[in-house]
């Protein structure tokens, strides 16, 4: 069953289309309140989401402004769309603004703002794709060898008439869009996983 990692307030959330984890080897338990959201990684804070009307960043672009102040603040942001498929499709900022500081703008106007130790992923812009894509239906899940699917490349989860999808990850990374699971181990293998068991109780790199 999916579960939301956002705030509480409203029916949808414009936050990260995925969060790499810090550390596969730990859950990440998250707590979720009117218009905060709050992600753990080893006990230790991974990100925040806000959706609280007015909050602001330091450069001052605040919940309610419309995406141009993103743009214009911070012009090595990554902006574009985010979602799709069987979800809503919506415009999305990131960047990274210090070591280990990466801020995600969502909506236009914004409608929420994440920030977090880890890379934030999922906006996609209008280069054309030329990774390969490996598909797995409901219950299924590969350990591709290495070299086999790498970093760039597209896994796509058909589960329950809805159709996920993530990119592979760099080594030693996971990422995750509920219930799929995609981490890519030291050694370039990679272990893909739409649904069943391993999806329901564990984090990528655990496997």
């Amino acid at each position: 069953m999916d579960e939301s990692a956002s705030p509480l307030a409203g029916d949808f959330s414009h936050g990260p289309w995925s969060i790499p984890y810090a550390d596969g080897q730990c859950r990440s338990p998250f707590f979720r309140y009117e218009h905060a959201a709050f992600g753990f990684n080893c006990e230790k804070l991974l990100w925040i989401e806000i959706t609280e009307p007015g909050a602001a960043t330091r450069e001052g672009v605040a919940v309610g402004d419309p995406q141009a102040a993103v743009e214009s603040l911070y012009p090595d942001a990554t902006c574009g769309t985010a979602g799709g498929g069987e979800w809503e499709e919506y415009p999305a900022c990131s960047l990274k603004v210090a070591p280990k500081r990466y801020v995600w703008f969502g909506g236009d106007p914004i409608t929420t703002i994440a920030i977090a130790v880890v890379p934030l992923e999922g906006v996609s812009v209008d280069d054309p794709f030329s990774g390969r894509v490996f598909t797995l239906e409901a219950g299924e899940f590969v350990t591709y060898p290495p070299g086999e699917a790498e970093p760039g490349d597209r896994i796509v989860c058909e589960i329950e008439g809805k159709r996920i999808e993530e990119y592979v990850p760099p080594p030693n990374t996971g990422v995750s869009t509920d219930p799929m699971y995609v981490s890519t181990k030291a050694d370039g293998s990679v272990r893909a996983e739409c649904g069943g068991i391993h999806a329901e109780t564990a984090p990528p790199g655990s496997w």
